[in-house]
């Protein structure tokens, strides 16, 4: 791979296509979708099964989170349909918001479990000091948990916008 620093930092690589610039010109290790990646055509069967897979995400707001995993098992299964398609780019973006979304749910979820164990052990032991700070951890994890399902949200209906109209997701 040629390190040297290009004279235009925004021209690709001529030796590497497939690799974008990075920071100051240097050649990125990330890989950047080609313009010809993205004009390979792709079925209405596959737009239509990503469409699916959105909604079912989305319903999952309904179900309590059961269909929650659904829509991930379908993105793993086709997603190398879709290889080298501006649809690829839909599949990659579900399974990454679906693998964020349950570390920081997570997370949040842990401190808060870690709050209200402060809270009931600082009101055992009358510390008023332990129980507030539990209040501060148990807090921080339910803005954290409020900010992962908005998070998640978003990322859903960003991507269905895209989706619906042609364009492949960041």
């Amino acid at each position: 791979m040629n390190l040297e620093k290009p004279t235009d930092s925004h021209t690709p690589d001529p030796a590497n296509p497939q690799f974008g610039s990075g920071a100051n010109g240097y050649p990125s290790a990330l890989p950047q979708y080609t313009q010809l990646s993205q004009n390979l055509p792709v079925t209405q069967s596959q737009i239509s099964y990503n469409h699916i897979t959105y909604a079912l995400a989305l319903f999952s707001y309904f179900t309590a989170g059961l269909t929650w995993i659904i829509p991930i098992v379908m993105n793993y299964l086709k997603r190398d349909e879709a290889r080298n398609t501006w649809l690829y780019s839909h599949f990659d973006w579900q399974i990454k918001t679906f693998w964020y979304s349950i570390f920081f749910w997570v997370i949040g979820f842990v401190m808060v479990i870690f709050a209200t164990g402060g809270l009931f052990f600082g009101a055992a032991v009358d510390s008023n000091h332990t129980m507030g700070g539990s209040f501060i951890v148990g807090a921080l994890g339910g803005l954290i948990i409020v900010a992962t399902v908005l998070w998640h949200l978003y990322r859903i209906v960003r991507g269905w916008i895209a989706l619906s109209n042609g364009r492949a997701v960041p």
